[in-house]
Formats: structure tokens, sequence, C-alpha cells
């Protein structure tokens, strides 16, 4: 790939993001029957989208032809949120006057962003389609003002309880995933409540039930589904990284960024 991007002009580029949309491709789903006025439909070709930075931009790269369209993003975007492909569309939380605003654009990038809603964090939800984006709710508290939005008509839904002051890492079929100081937490918000957690602060990747945290200097990974979980070590002399990772769309597979970890030096001491 790395000819490919020098090629187009992109070598040098910082890669913030790289997210795909089923297997790459963006347009594997059958287009809507109902004409879409606010987006072109979605290509037939597969593609990658990724977030750039210096300066702040998305690119959509054609992996079929090579081909690269880029679209510039306001600064200090990718500091608030990652990019996701939901219906394919690029959605972001773009910085505003008055809080973040949630943008959508079409991948082929022809035309620019519009705003869906108000909201401090967006998050892919379990439905397809649709996306949680959470605000903070008037206080001192610190709580979340969450709701599920459907990108295709940006009609929204609120449950009637607020999220707890925990940083909103993603969402699992049971309920929004949370950060916790020693584990990730799964809050239900039909009932208000944890309904379960998974030891290690530092998320690594969710898909439907699982959940793939990691904590300490995390030298292994613990993948749970509510119902049960295991462990999954880090090859000898490696440790995972805590960044995002993503499983395959089976869920049998899970890929995750690898670190050596540091070498003792010769004659030192941890007294």
């Amino acid at each position: 790939m790395t000819p490919l991007l020098r090629r187009t002009a992109l070598a040098g580029a910082v890669l913030a993001t790289v997210l795909l949309a089923s297997a790459f491709a963006l347009g594997d789903r059958p287009a809507p029957t109902a004409p879409d006025t606010t987006a072109t439909a979605a290509p037939t070709t597969r593609q990658v989208v990724l977030a750039l930075l210096a300066p702040e931009r998305i690119a959509v790269l054609d992996l079929d032809t090579g081909a690269v369209v880029q679209q510039r993003l306001p600064g200090g975007t990718l500091c608030r949120s990652p990019l996701l492909v939901v219906d394919g569309r690029i959605v972001f939380v773009a910085p505003g006057r008055h809080g973040g605003r949630v943008m959508a654009v079409d991948a082929s990038l022809r035309r620019r962003p519009h705003q869906l809603a108000t909201a401090d964090v967006v998050v892919p939800s379990a439905t397809p389609g649709r996306v949680w984006l959470g605000a903070r709710a008037p206080g001192s508290h610190g709580d979340w003002l969450v709701r599920e939005l459907t990108i295709a008509d940006a009609v929204s839904t609120r449950p009637p309880r607020t999220a707890p002051p925990l940083p909103i890492l993603g969402v699992v079929s049971d309920g929004l995933v949370l950060g916790g100081h020693r584990s990730v937490l799964v809050w239900d918000p039909r009932t208000g409540r944890r309904s379960r957690a998974t030891p290690g602060p530092y998320l690594l990747a969710v898909r439907g039930e699982q959940v793939a945290s990691c904590g300490g200097r995390c030298s292994s990974a613990l993948i749970a589904d509510g119902a049960r979980g295991r462990v999954v070590h880090a090859p000898h002399g490696a440790r995972f990284v805590p960044s995002p990772g993503a499983f395959s769309a089976d869920g049998a597979r899970l890929a995750v960024a690898l670190k050596p970890r540091a070498a003792r030096v010769p004659g030192s001491s941890t007294s």
C-alpha cells in the first residue's frame, strides 16, 4: 500500500484512524428503495476511510483503482471523535461554539458535511444505520444525556435516564460501554443500571455482546460476552497496545496492536 499512497501524494501523513466498513466495502448492502435527498448512493467499490493529520482531513482510498479523494476538517476534530462509517456515510463530531456538532458526509466526499445533531460523543450503535450520541447534562455531576440517532432520517430516541459520568467508549447489544477506573462497564439505558463489567480499563474492541479489554501492562486481554469470558495472552516478549482494535465480521477473530515489552537494562535495580 505504501507505493500506492506515495503515488497519491499521501506519503508522510500521520495515520490517526482507519475505519473499515464490512470487509472494506461500503457498498455491499443493497441501495435503499426510497430516494435519499441528503447524500448520494453508497459507492459499489471497495474503499478505506482514513483520518489524516497535518492538516486534519478525511481521505477515501479506492482499493481497486488507487484513486484518493480528500476533504479538510476543522482543526481539533480528530481530537474529539474518530471517523465512523455508518449507512454509507462518514460521521464525526466537529467542534462548535456551543458543544460538539455531529456531522455526516457521503463517502464520495462530493458534498460538504451537514449537521445531524449537537453532541459531544458519537459511537456506533449495535443496530445498523444508527449511532449513540452523548451530551453533558446540565449541572455539576457530569452525567450524560444519551440518545440513539438514525443516520438516514436524523430521528433520535432518548431513554428516560441519564448515563453515569464516565467516558462513553462504545456500544454492545445490552448497553453502552463506559470506562471505569479498573474495568469497562456496560450500562443498560432501559434500566439505568450497570449490567456487567469486564476487568481492565482499556477497551480494545466491541461487537454484538462481546467486550475485549486489558489492564495494567496489557500482557493479556479478556474477551467476555456477559455470560462467559476467556483470557488471551499476548505473544512472548510483547504486550497489547491499549488502543482500538476490531472483531471480525463473525466475531471469531480479534485484531489488536502489539508492542514489544521494554527490555530490562542489565544491572538495573527495581528497588
